[in-house]
């Protein structure tokens, strides 16, 4: 069962929370096929959070990640769809005196309930310690990375994954699946017909994309710099396949920033009146399908970019990164590429996120808080930005393909592959919740995963999640962090009370520097403990200082002098040993 406010994707690419799914109505796979809701049942259950493992700072960038962080809350009895990279390695056991092939198959297994399931395990293949031996190895070796796949993908219930080896479940990974079928809403918009992708309607989703990264909001004006002569050239050109003229003019000092304005038809001889704001399809675009708020006035991606087609979808990305982006420079050996867009919009980020993953490309997001820095010897106020992060093969090649700034643009790869983006992931129980069950036709789904919201693969429900679950192993294979809530198998270490455990990231911060909240047991880097100092509730008195936590906001930041081996004298140790002996 789904926990309350899971968005599906409907048939028409817009989401939906499922709460508010009703019979009939038609739900994407990832498969890009549509499986129609035979039943919706409602229940109190108790959910638990499956949310994706990320190497940001919890402190100061937990609360803006609630959104790009892939998460998914349903109850113990769901199936998961989950994969596990094969890897097969060759081993050397010098006790034994033989050389191992370790690969991963997948097996059944008995439950402490008597179900059968089916679950990932590690194989060895071994092979006597000579020569011969070795060279037997090696071929098997190549012949298991010949035949075995890459992925290993297999379902399992949420309650059962304690049943994983610990290696097995550290490396278990979920998918996020690209979306191919697009709804087509901008093609419709522009030439009455929903399939209809054109140059021309290329050509105005770059515009778009343009727009939104340094256009203005109040005329359609748009920021370019004039030592960028590809992309001011191809805006001539693009601009005259709608009808736009776009022109600028410098002022007394002229500056490297033009402002040009995009006005619609030639200039009429005699009149200084142009069309600008009126009868410009551009501007009717940006008004009429929502890129401008019509409470605030503010820029915004609408949610039917996040599923046009995918020509659009690129085409407008290119636009963007044209305005706002930064292309790491030079071609990648290995087909990799590296793209940072920086804006102060949320409505933008949460674009830029859903757009690229429904391309197949990996997106991570970091928070920049407003601050002030010094620019040319002038003191500059920034705002508080987001910065994505896109990474990704032939994908974000090809959206790369369509951009028009000489050192942005790259060449369009001969094959594309929108494969899925597979990422680890930790538990967490919530409690009870409501959660609701949807019965899928089976002739129309064929057992396929469903595509949510955040572009996940997630099964339908079973016969197991109509009434609540229990674990039944009781051996619990993880440990976790109480610090960071880190969770795994290898790398953990005592706190200062001895009743919690510290992963080995944790664990060397405390020891470098001290410092502990003791109201969440956070323990802070260099970096956040330098910032913590520059809070406005920090103290220094006589014998200690009072350092606010940046995570929990509530408790301070206590230094531990027993315990930290760096700064602690041996004068102070030789005086707690006497104070120890006498005592």
């Amino acid at each position: 069962m789904f926990e309350e406010g899971t968005e599906l994707i409907l048939a028409t690419g817009e989401n939906i929370p499922i709460h508010d799914v009703v019979t009939n109505l038609w739900i994407k796979c990832t498969n890009g096929k549509f499986a129609r809701v035979k039943s919706v049942r409602k229940d109190i259950q108790t959910t638990y959070n499956l949310s994706q493992i990320t190497k940001h700072r919890p402190e100061n960038s937990e609360n803006i990640r609630e959104f790009p962080r892939l998460e998914l809350n349903c109850t113990l009895g769901h199936s998961l769809p989950l994969a596990i990279m094969v890897q097969p390695r060759l081993e050397k056991y010098s006790k034994m005196k033989k050389y191992a092939v370790r690969y991963q198959t997948l097996t059944e297994t008995i439950t402490y309930d008597g179900r059968c399931i089916t679950v990932p395990k590690f194989q060895n293949k071994y092979f006597p310690m000579t020569v011969e031996g070795k060279n037997l190895a090696n071929s098997f070796l190549k012949l298991s990375k010949s035949q075995l796949p890459q992925y290993l993908n297999f379902d399992i219930e949420l309650r059962d994954l304690d049943y994983l080896q610990t290696c097995i479940r550290s490396d278990c990974l979920l998918k996020c699946h690209p979306v191919i079928e697009g709804n087509g809403v901008l093609s419709k918009y522009l030439t009455g017909q929903t399939e209809l992708v054109t140059p021309s309607t290329i050509a105005m989703a770059w515009m778009l994309g343009l727009w939104i990264g340094d256009g203005t909001t109040k005329q359609p004006e748009i920021s370019v710099d004039i030592k960028d002569v590809a992309l001011l050239d191809n805006l001539l050109k693009i601009g005259e396949k709608w009808g736009l003229q776009p022109s600028y003019k410098d002022g007394r000092i002229p500056l490297r920033a033009k402002h040009v304005k995009l006005f619609y038809g030639n200039p009429i001889v005699g009149k200084r009146y142009r069309h600008l704001t009126t009868s410009n399809p551009f501007w009717k675009t940006v008004s009429g399908l929502g890129f401008k708020s019509r409470d605030d006035g503010s820029k915004q991606v609408p949610e039917f970019l996040w599923h046009d087609d995918v020509e659009i979808r690129e085409a407008f990305l290119a636009g963007l990164i044209d305005a706002d982006g930064y292309v790491k420079p030079g071609t990648s050996s290995d087909n990799r590429f590296a793209v940072a867009i920086q804006t102060i919009y949320v409505s933008v980020m949460k674009g830029i996120v859903n757009i690229a993953r429904s391309l197949g490309i990996k997106v991570s997001v970091t928070a920049k808080p407003a601050r002030k820095n010094v620019i040319l010897g002038r003191l500059v106020s920034c705002e508080h930005t987001y910065e994505c992060q896109l990474v990704g093969g032939s994908p974000l090649q090809n959206v790369l393909s369509y951009c028009k700034s000489g050192h942005k643009h790259k060449t369009k790869p001969l094959e594309v592959s929108r494969d899925p983006i597979y990422f680890r992931f930790r538990e967490s129980k919530r409690g009870p919740n409501w959660a609701y069950t949807i019965g899928i036709e089976r002739e129309t789904n064929h057992n396929e995963p469903l595509l949510l919201g955040n572009k996940m693969a997630a099964n339908t429900c079973g016969d197991n999640c109509l009434k609540e679950q229990i674990k039944c192993c009781p051996v619990k294979t993880h440990k976790k962090c109480i610090a960071c809530s880190r969770v795994g198998s290898r790398h953990f270490y005592s706190d200062r009370t001895g009743a919690g455990q510290t992963c080995g990231k944790c664990h060397a911060r405390y020891v470098c520097s001290g410092y502990q909240c003791y109201t969440c047991h956070y323990i802070p880097d260099r970096r956040s403990l330098k910032i913590a100092k520059q809070h406005k509730s920090y103290k220094q008195l006589a014998n200690k200082e009072i350092i606010p936590c940046n995570r929990c906001q509530m408790g301070n930041l206590i230094h531990d002098s027993v315990r930290n081996s760096k700064k602690t004298s041996l004068v102070d140790l030789g005086s707690r040993r006497s104070l120890f002996l006498t005592s």
